[in-house]
Order: C-alpha cells, then structure tokens, then sequence
C-alpha cells in the first residue's frame, strides 16, 4: 500500500514539475519575443548609416511587431519609415509600400484612419510622392470624410500617372461634392483608359446630372445592355428618361431599378409620378401603393435599429430641457 501510495505522489509531483516547466519555458519565449523587438526597435531607432542598411534594421523591426500583431507599435514604426527623407529619396516604393500596410490595418479596424493619415502625411512633407502613394492618401482622406483634400491627391495622381481606377474613384468623390463637371472630366477620361460599361453609367450619370440627356442616353444605353441587373444604371436611364420628357418608358427603368435593390420609396413616388403624365392612373396607384409599403418597411427597419442595445445613449436621462 506504501509502495502505491509512494508511486502515485511521483507521478503527481512529475505532472506538476512537468507543467510547471513548460509554463517556464512559456514565460520565457515570451521574453525573448519581446527583447527582440526591443531590440530591434532600438537598432532602428539608430541614427546614421547608407540608407539600405537603416531600411533593413526598421524591416526586422516592423516584421516582428507584425508577428506580434502590435498594431499600433507597427503603425508607428512605418510611419518612422515615411519620415526619413533618406529613404524617400533612395527607396520611394519600399517605402510606399510599407505605407500602404498601414492603410490595410485602418481598412481591417486595427488603427484608425486618422493614424493612417498622420503617416501619409509624414511620407508627403518634403516628398511630393508618386501616383500610387497620392492615390492611396486620397482614399483615406475619403474615410475620413475629407473630400476637398482627396480631390486634389486624385487629381496630382492622375497628372503623374492616369489611370482608369485613379479617375473613377475621383468620379465618386466629384459627385459627392456635386462637382459635376469635374465627374464628367473624370468618367470621360476613366472611359477613354478603359472602356468599361461601369465608366459608361459613370460619364451618362454626370451627363444627368448637368442635364445633357440626349448624350447621356446613349451611355446609359450601353450601361442598361452590358449591366441587366444594376440598379443603378437602370435608375440613371430613368432621369434621363424624364428629362427627355419620356413619360412612358421612364417609370418602367425606375421601377427595373428599385426592385433591383436601388433607391427607396421615393424612387416609387417618381415612377408614380411619370405614370400620371401619361394618364395610365391604374399603374400610378400601383406604384404609390408600393411606395407606402416601402416607406412602412423603412420606417420598421429603423424602429428596430433603435431598439438595439446601446442606440439611444442619451435615453437614460430622459428628454432635453
């Protein structure tokens, strides 16, 4: 019974040495982990030496902040990076690219994109960049809801390089903008690069817009065939329909549009609307009736976002005044 007893308390005593061991071992790769970044880090920050050999040392060092998945450390480390005019000066791309990670981290929720922006700022003071770095603060100045400044990243890019993507995202941010004949110029030369029916509802859309209708048809023509099922397209040739004065075809591209997923009741209210001026009251009621319904579905959607958890923060200490 002794012998037993004496056997069973090795076998605990050796679990427990065992696991403490490992937990040891643990600790200590966790250590070392973080001493070489430390490392690492230290060695970057060092000044002075050829430009490739600083570029190597902060490599290693946001590398393994990378395998750490430190964010934050890896976004200031880049934005170091973007600071050292040396390197802008011998490695622009090395260096734009090391930029653009710190764009992906804003993209995936890791950092903000106010922090992206402050090293994109870095890398244009004392560099005027190249198309794809302008590019790329242009899209995040977007994120950040700074419209006049991504306008004039899209255009110093396109002026360095044009490019069909470049001109079509400043289409986007021309029109949220209402700069309409800036979208125009943008489509038109989006289209010119690539002609692609996407550029198409881009450049009849703007043509909309500035209420030149007979030349937007004909893009919108192209757009509605190579694109059945955008909601938008089909939308599109549903104004420009209305600005023809077309009120028999307009309702049915209004109507394509909105059950394709486009606009609200609103765009109901219009197709509703055309069908009068074309006396068909029948199909105007039909349209109004659907409109109600989609009006009710909007105003349910918002009632249950409100009554998520945490939407009205302010509800707690009741109403204002």
């Amino acid at each position: 019974m002794r012998r037993l007893l004496l056997v069973v308390c090795l076998l605990v005593a050796i679990s427990v040495d065992g696991k403490r061991s490992s937990k040891k071992k643990k600790v200590e790769a966790s250590v070392e982990n973080i001493d070489r970044c430390v490392v690492l880090g230290k060695a970057a920050a060092a000044a002075g030496g050829h430009a490739e050999a600083r570029h190597a040392r902060i490599v290693a060092h946001a590398d393994c902040l990378r395998e750490k998945k430190d964010h934050a450390g890896l976004a200031k480390v880049i934005s170091i990076m973007a600071s050292d005019s040396g390197l802008k000066k011998t490695q622009p791309l090395a260096v734009v690219h090391a930029c653009n990670q710190v764009a992906e981290l804003a993209v995936g929720g890791h950092i903000g994109w106010q922090e992206a922006d402050r090293v994109f700022n870095n890398l244009h003071t004392g560099w005027d960049g190249n198309a794809f770095s302008l590019r790329s603060h242009a899209l995040i100045c977007t994120q950040l809801q700074l419209m006049e400044r991504a306008m004039e990243y899209f255009e110093a890019s396109v002026r360095l390089q044009p490019d069909d993507y470049t001109h079509s995202q400043a289409v986007v941010t021309c029109q949220h903008l209402k700069r309409y004949e800036d979208a125009l110029r943008h489509a038109t030369a989006a289209l010119k690069i690539n002609p692609l029916p996407d550029y198409n509802l881009d450049v009849g859309s703007a043509l909309v817009k500035l209420g030149r209708y007979t030349e937007a048809r004909a893009h919108l023509t192209i757009a509605t065939t190579q694109l059945p099922q955008s909601a938008s397209a089909c939308i599109e040739m549903g104004f420009c329909l209305m600005g023809l004065g077309d009120s028999s075809h307009a309702p049915k591209w209004l109507e394509q549009g909105v059950r394709l997923g486009g606009g609200d009741f609103r765009v109901w209210l219009l197709a509703a609307g055309q069908h009068v001026k074309g006396s068909n009251h029948d199909e105007a009621r039909r349209c109004y009736d659907s409109a109600v319904k989609a009006c009710k579905a909007a105003a349910r959607q918002t009632q249950q976002q409100n009554a998520l958890p945490g939407a009205h923060p302010l509800e707690e200490g009741g109403e204002d005044g």
